[in-house]
């Protein structure tokens, strides 16, 4: 199974394997063309056992505003920014915990092979797979030199002493990790060639490509005028769509500014305004605007960090306020 699994050693007599799944996806880009299909064999990792199967999970990720800083600071420093693409980052990292698995049915096996194997990766869907992803990335960009930051710990830094017409100069390489989502910036074409050996002489990497999206975010580098553009169109509409049915309207503020907003406007548990409102996907709407105003709508943040207060118990004022932000 590609050092993925192996059939050996069995399966304990009161051990219990995990089922696995296919999950079928459709890539598509920024325009929404279809880029290719997807097929992921996933543990159903809700069927783990804290303390069995697992027990640290956290994995950092970059945050957001690092992300952009980065993009500002190629456009300032005049850096060259990519993405790299690790094909199946999380079977890279080995699984520390002894976990078993049921191969899904209909699938084709061999003659008296009962479908029990143990994992010996991190396998997509089990609870610790990002952190043990992570765990790996981190110790080998360590070991190649490059520095954690620690303002923010998915963003790594590696001094490069290179000659200039005869003079030595330090020059920088940027890494940040946002998952198995990677940017690497450098302010030379050679230093991220550099960058692409180091990662691809240790990752099955797929090619690596000017930075065009990340996190759903679509970047544009206007290199005549030196600006960068980043948008989530295609989310905010894929949205929009979402929440439509229950009546968008447009308007010209996120928040209406004679609008206040109180806890005497939560309904009471049981009455006919929580119990419609409960049927209302509140927590999903504030959600979506809160990645989209960590993303790329600044303006929109003290209307979201306000109705997101109301999120155990919203009313149906709450419900509109949310709608007309969107």
């Amino acid at each position: 199974m590609n050092n993925v699994m192996t059939k050996n050693p069995r399966l304990p007599d009161n051990g219990k394997a995990l089922p696995l799944k296919w999950i079928y996806t459709i890539k598509k880009d920024l325009k929404g063309v279809i880029i290719r299909y997807k097929a992921r064999l996933v543990v159903q990792g809700f069927f783990q056992i804290f303390g069995v199967d697992y027990t640290d999970t956290y994995s950092p990720v970059a945050k957001f505003v690092s992300i952009r800083i980065l993009l500002a600071l190629s456009v300032q420093l005049g850096l060259i920014i990519h993405t790299i693409d690790v094909d199946t980052a999380f079977l890279n990292a080995n699984l520390e915990e002894n976990i078993w698995v049921q191969i899904p049915p209909g699938t084709k096996l061999a003659t008296g092979d009962d479908g029990i194997y143990k994992l010996l990766k991190s396998l997509y869907g089990l609870k610790q797979a990002s952190r043990c992803w992570n765990t790996l990335i981190n110790a080998y960009l360590i070991e190649k030199g490059f520095t954690r930051m620690e303002a923010d710990p998915c963003i790594y830094i590696r001094e490069v002493v290179v000659d200039v017409n005869g003079v030595k100069k330090t020059q920088y390489q940027l890494v940040a990790l946002y998952v198995d989502d990677l940017i690497i910036a450098a302010s030379t074409k050679n230093l991220i060639t550099d960058l692409e050996g180091v990662f691809e002489s240790r990752f099955k990497m797929k090619k690596l490509h000017q930075i065009k999206q990340i996190l759903g975010m679509g970047i544009h580098h206007d290199k005549y005028r030196n600006i960068i553009y980043i948008t989530q169109q295609k989310y905010i509409e894929e949205s929009v769509k979402v929440f439509s049915k229950y009546g968008i309207s447009e308007y010209r503020t996120p928040m209406d500014d004679r609008a206040q907003y109180s806890r005497s406007q939560m309904p009471k548990s049981g009455s006919a305004e929580a119990l419609q409102v409960a049927t209302f996907p509140y927590r999903e709407l504030i959600g979506t605007l809160l990645w989209i105003s960590n993303g790329t709508r600044p303006d929109i943040v003290f209307a979201v960090n306000t109705l997101a207060k109301f999120t155990c118990n919203p009313g149906l004022v709450h419900w509109r306020a949310a709608l007309r932000v969107l």
